[in-house]
This record gives C-alpha cells, structure tokens and sequence, in this order.
C-alpha cells in the first residue's frame, strides 16, 4: 500500500500563489499526490483510504474506518462512531473512538474496551467518548463531522497507556 499519484497533461500546474502546498503536491518529477492510498493488484487499483485521515500509533498505519466499522458493525448499542487521532505522550498519536449510542442504550467504556479485544491492540483506541443520541456532529451532507472530532479530540486527556 501506498499513495496514488499520477502525470500527465490532465493534472493542474500547482496552488495559485502557494509555491509550498505545491511542492508538497507534486513531486519533482511531476506526479500529482492524490492525497489517496491504494495499491495495485491484480484487479487494478484499490483504495484505502485518505493519506491525512491516517492514525499513526507508535508507527502503525491505522485506518479510521476499519475502527469505526467495527464497533459500528458488530455493536447493537450503537448508531455512529467517529474515529480520529489526537496528540499522544508516549505513541506520538492516540486513537480516540468518539460512539453514539442509541436512543435507549446503555453503554459503557467497559462495553467498548470490552468489544475491542477483537481488533488487533495497535488499533484499539486509547480514548473513548460516549456521545448522546443525536449529537453526533455531523457536517453539511450528514456525515460524521471528523474536523470537529479532531478538535474536540485534542482537548481530551488521553490516558498514557490503554489499560
């Protein structure tokens, strides 16, 4: 897996005066950085995800959505999940599980931790933060909002080990 980028004549010639997002965005031998992550198979090409919405705990790659599918897939208490990264002492970057239960649920951070024995241990969140029923943010087109997330994550103190 890596990031998908491209040339040709279709890609644009860079930031209209922002020489640095630019030379972040193409490369010196003009390939265009998606911002995508993929990998090529026999099939084609299949993505993965978005280069910036990564987590990075202790040097793994984790995908938000992998995390949120699980809780959100194989939890009859819960009606959306947001994950997203935060600042961490030791593991450079936490991953924090933002869940809204549903109306009438009880649900507990044991509850979780309890779900997440199943997922591989660089992918358990460090940090949950049980949301009421309808407050979720969520953006224009009823999405969780993850930019909202994130600054409401780097708020949060996130304890130094997951135990």
């Amino acid at each position: 897996m890596g990031h998908v980028c491209f040339r040709g004549p279709q890609h644009f010639a860079g930031y209209f005066r922002n020489p640095e997002a630019t030379a972040a965005a193409l490369s010196r031998d003009g390939y265009l950085y998606t911002g995508d992550l993929g990998s090529l198979d026999g099939r084609g090409l299949r993505f993965s995800g978005r280069a910036k919405f990564v987590i990075k705990p202790a040097g793994y790659q984790v995908f938000p959505g992998d995390v949120e599918a699980h809780f959100a897939l194989s939890t009859e208490q819960v009606a959306s999940v947001g994950v997203v990264g935060a600042p961490h002492p030791v593991f450079s970057e936490a991953i924090v599980a933002f869940v809204e239960k549903k109306p009438g649920a009880e649900l507990t951070e044991a509850d979780l931790k309890r779900h997440a024995r199943s997922l591989t241990g660089y992918m358990r969140p460090s940090k949950y933060v049980i949301v009421e029923p309808g407050q979720m943010p969520l953006n224009r087109v009823a999405k969780v909002d993850t930019l909202r997330l994130i600054e409401q994550a780097r708020g949060l103190e996130i304890p130094d080990s997951d135990q």
